[in-house]
């Protein structure tokens, strides 16, 4: 368990995919109030518990700055630092060479803060930035330049919790305090991209719906096709975006879940379809094939899950302080998913408070860790 001295929540934890210490141990981060520490994380042996080591800590001048995110990255040029990625309460997108324990660029352009950043799956240079503004930036952080920004007519109109990207890189799955869901197709900016010296802009995303989920969504992954989202209306739902029904099954029925985008009928809710549609279109209806119940959850203001390497197992917070764990599972009837192996399901943490960001590993560590939790200079800590 860490325990950090400066007692801010902490927001963020996120492990580097590269980056090891010299025994080959994995590296991981933390930002909370206006600190990001860096630590060593040392599996359990036959001789040894399992332990956390703090490596680096790092401070922003500005006292009144509270960093909500963190991610890694590397600079694909010279000597390939680790790139260490945050953002916060002040909208800026800060850039930290851990590597060179220096700060390697500040990004400026969000008009309020930053809640999520995610790194491009193959292009490491490229950042996609979730922001109160209700707004979408994609950063080449190597040069600075913001790439596109993904508003307008057809975005977010509330805060933007949450990006997550397919594993190709073309879509990007965004969630929101407007209840919705929006994927953008990005695989069409590749031009502005590899250019990467003009700003280009997406009005339009490809598929979005607020008929999923009844409350605010902090949280989504891309299983495959389909999309798995949680919401603070205690629902964790994998679905399929477009018009396209599942599979029939044996007695040529529909497959199970239902097609969303219930207008005045009120429908659109999972296992049910029912409704007329405002506007039928491939980008306002979608297919629930599974619900999960969640512990209770409202007032909490966000609780996110994570999903392992393989997309088969789900863990998700609660405000009691435990995880529950869930079979990702596209088949059979809607309802409340099955915990992995049949039993248990469940994982206390000694600490009795909320787990408001879970992830999920098979090899590295098999409990999920846990956080709770405008322009200075980030400047590097001391560590004795």
């Amino acid at each position: 368990m860490i325990t950090e001295p400066h007692g801010e929540a902490l927001y963020g934890v996120a492990f580097s995919p590269l980056a090891r210490t010299a025994s080959g141990h994995p590296v991981l981060a933390t930002c909370g109030g206006p600190s990001i520490r860096v630590y060593a994380a040392s599996p359990a042996s036959a001789t040894a518990p399992a332990r956390t080591r703090l490596l680096q800590a790092y401070r922003d001048e500005d006292e009144s700055e509270a960093y909500y995110a963190v991610g890694w990255t590397y600079n694909v040029d010279g000597r390939g630092s680790h790139w260490l990625l945050t953002g916060g309460r002040k909208g800026i997108l800060r850039v930290v060479d851990v590597t060179a324990r220096a700060g390697a660029a500040a990004l400026a352009g969000h008009g309020e803060a930053i809640n999520d950043v995610a790194v491009h799956p193959t292009d490491p240079a490229l950042v996609a930035t979730a922001s109160r503004d209700e707004s979408i930036r994609l950063w080449n952080v190597r040069s600075g330049v913001c790439v596109a920004v993904l508003a307008g007519e057809g975005g977010h109109r509330g805060d933007v919790l949450y990006v997550a990207w397919d594993t190709v890189g073309n879509r990007l799955a965004s969630t929101g305090h407007d209840n919705s869901v929006k994927v953008w197709e990005v695989g069409g900016l590749a031009g502005a991209v590899a250019a990467s010296h003009a700003a280009a802009d997406a009005v339009f995303p490809a598929f979005s719906s607020r008929r999923i989920h009844r409350h605010y969504v902090d949280c989504a992954a891309f299983i495959g096709d389909l999309l798995l989202s949680k919401s603070n209306d205690e629902r964790l739902v994998l679905w399929r975006p477009g018009t396209a029904a599942p599979a029939p099954g044996p007695d040529g029925s529909a497959g199970a879940g239902g097609c969303g985008g219930g207008g005045t009928g009120g429908g659109g809710g999972t296992g049910g379809g029912g409704g007329t549609p405002d506007h039928a279109s491939a980008k306002d209806n979608y297919w629930a094939l599974r619900e999960y119940a969640l512990a209770p959850c409202q007032l909490v203001w966000f609780m996110r899950f994570g999903v392992d390497a393989a997309a088969e197992v789900v863990a998700v917070g609660t405000i009691a302080g435990s995880v529950e764990l869930f079979e990702v599972d596209g088949g059979g009837t809607t309802g409340r998913g099955a915990p992995p192996g049949g039993g248990g399901g469940a994982l206390r943490h000694p600490p009795r408070q909320g787990l408001r960001q879970c992830g999920a590993a098979v090899c590295v560590f098999p409990r999920p860790l846990h956080p709770r939790g405008r322009d200075g200079h980030v400047r590097a800590v001391p560590v004795g």
